[in-house]
């Protein structure tokens, strides 16, 4: 198997087309991370990740704060220091078959800059109903 490629849905391969990545926190000029902020980036980010990837669906999963041992929007917390955003693809339809290939957009964050992509989002990343979420195309 490619390194950008993942088995997702049970048993359906996808291969990773697009990916972008980015300091979390990187535009904040003054202050620091806080439920608003948080708020305020997971909203930037979702617009974001449609207007480059030409997509309308997009899942974030969901982010786990590094200091914060239950995460919730009632307590400020810092998110992850590393936004993605990643188009995946599959050449399979599964709900119009006169289309040509499938797509989904998945924006997560993680400690580091990638390649590899972590475990625990890996994981997540192969429980997502990719044949429910996706969008269909034709070339």
């Amino acid at each position: 198997m490619n390194i950008n490629e993942i088995i997702t849905d049970e048993n359906l391969t996808v291969s990773i087309e697009e990916f972008f990545q980015y300091f979390t926190y990187g535009g904040l000029l003054e202050g620091q991370p806080s439920n608003h902020v948080n708020k305020m980036i997971l909203t930037h980010i979702e617009n974001r990740a449609r207007k480059i990837l030409e997509l309308e669906n997009i899942i974030i999963l969901n982010p786990e704060p590094k200091n914060s041992e239950s995460f919730g929007w009632d307590s400020d917390c810092e998110l992850p220091r590393i936004t993605c955003i990643a188009l995946i693809k599959s050449i399979e339809v599964f709900k119009d078959l006169k289309k040509d290939f499938s797509c989904l957009g998945i924006i997560w964050f993680q400690k580091d800059f990638m390649f590899p992509i972590e475990d625990d989002i890996l994981e997540k990343i192969k429980k997502i109903p990719f044949r429910k979420l996706c969008s269909e195309f034709e070339y």
